[in-house]
């Protein structure tokens, strides 16, 4: 101020003398944005009941809602904005939302920002503003119109709420059949991070889960006497001293277990970047612990067994392998064109380019009802594929790979000891 009256009274001499004098422009700036948008969001807190009216215009324009998006989710935050406001925020986005279409860039856009704030403000946000706000993006993210790249997102922002598929630990029964004389069970879903990370916080290095797995040929009969004896064990522990190994407490952790792609962060996508030794012994894990796990509260009684599929057993759960262009969820004489794999499924052709939640494809179930057996991840089998040279099954195809590697009779391999960012698994139980 007094800069500013200084250079008034100069001004005002040179004029009276008959000089006039324009003042320089000074031009100040942050050099972090981030600085910017939380002395923004300061300023905007203050307005109370005016800070909707003034916000929301503003992410209303393309131009401007990256720049402002930031903002509103540091107001959301903020302690000091009253609760009347960040209901306000919320309930206004979500109803700009629905003057949108359904599978359009705007509708989602909006739902978005509303599933961040929600996320941000915790239990600031009433319950019911909270259950709003799942509502919407679960509709956006099962909707088989809208793009997949949009699904997906909304999909993870739910995921970052914390929401769960209520039924994300059931088993689904399948009958006896031509092929197999016996009855089993499959999870509906495949192992999901949140699923594993029960392992990894229980006694995981307890070598009875780690031993003795039987063997299985590559017709998927057992090789009589035979077991995988500590074999398991013995690469855990290997495992554990391998400085590129992610360990925490002496744990060995999934490969990728902090990336935010694939990790924890994203607690309902399934497991990957774990061996078939670690999945083999999650089951082993899943049977022992039977009654104090969700599995166990579904109404089954305790199995006599949990292991990986047999290949029979996984494309049976999958609705078989005929014809041999059906992906699971075809019914019988139906066959999906490649142009509509995206609505079905996680592959490459998905443009989504990671793994996404176990539920999020309904489309895609398999005529007994079973989730994901096509696309997303590879998932890990019980029997051999090729027994001279110790490659073990994979079957269901992956986001990474195109979608006729999804197919119910594609089969695939690896050796037991890969660790890879596709490839992931599901149980199968026996009474």
């Amino acid at each position: 101020k007094a800069q500013v009256r200084a250079e008034n009274r100069l001004k005002s001499s040179h004029e009276r003398s008959g000089l006039l004098v324009e003042r320089d422009p000074r031009i100040y700036t942050f050099l972090h944005k981030g600085f910017m948008e939380y002395l923004a969001a300061s300023a905007l807190a203050q307005q109370s009941k005016t800070l909707v009216g003034l916000l929301l215009p503003l992410v209303a324009d393309k131009g401007k809602f990256e720049w402002w998006e930031q903002v509103i989710l540091l107001v959301g935050a903020y302690s000091g904005t009253p609760e009347d406001v960040r209901e306000d925020l919320v309930a206004t986005l979500l109803e700009i939302a629905e003057t949108n279409p359904l599978n359009s860039e705007e509708r989602l856009r909006y739902q978005l920002l509303a599933g961040n704030l929600a996320r941000d403000m915790g239990d600031d946000l009433p319950v019911a503003h909270f259950k709003q706000v799942e509502a919407a993006l679960l509709k956006s993210s099962l909707d088989s119109v809208t793009l997949p790249i949009m699904r997906a997102s909304a999909a993870d922002t739910l995921d970052e709420l914390g929401y769960a598929i209520p039924d994300l630990h059931a088993f689904i029964p399948i009958p006896k059949s031509p092929s197999i004389n016996y009855e089993f069970a499959v999870s509906k879903y495949p192992v999901t991070n949140g699923q594993y990370e029960r392992f990894l916080k229980s006694d995981f290095n307890n070598k009875k889960y780690w031993v003795d797995f039987q063997k299985y040929d590559e017709n998927s009969a057992v090789m009589t006497n035979q077991t995988w004896g500590e074999e398991p064990w013995d690469w855990m522990q290997k495992a554990l001293q391998n400085e590129e190994s992610e360990t925490q407490e002496s744990v060995l952790l999934p490969r990728g277990w902090r990336d935010p792609r694939f990790g924890i962060s994203r607690r309902n996508a399934p497991v990957v970047g774990i061996s078939w030794y670690e999945a083999s012994a999650y089951c082993n894990w899943l049977l022992e612990n039977w009654e104090n796990l969700e599995e166990g509260k579904q109404g089954l009684s305790k199995p006599k067994e949990i292991r990986l599929p047999l290949e029979k057993e996984w494309s049976t759960a999958a609705g078989g392998e005929d014809p041999k262009e059906r992906y699971a969820w075809d019914k019988k004489g139906a066959k999906t064109k490649t142009e509509d794999l995206p609505r079905f499924a996680n592959t490459s052709e998905s443009g989504i380019n990671r793994t996404t939640p176990v539920w999020m494809y309904p489309q895609g179930e398999s005529p007994h009802g079973v989730m994901d057996m096509s696309g997303n991840v590879w998932e890990w089998q019980a029997n051999y594929r090729d027994l001279k040279n110790g490659w073990l099954g994979l079957r269901g195809g992956s986001w990474i790979g195109n979608g006729g590697n999804a197919r119910v009779v594609i089969r695939d391999l690896s050796l037991p000891y890969y660790r890879f960012n596709d490839i992931g698994f599901r149980v199968a139980l026996f009474p």
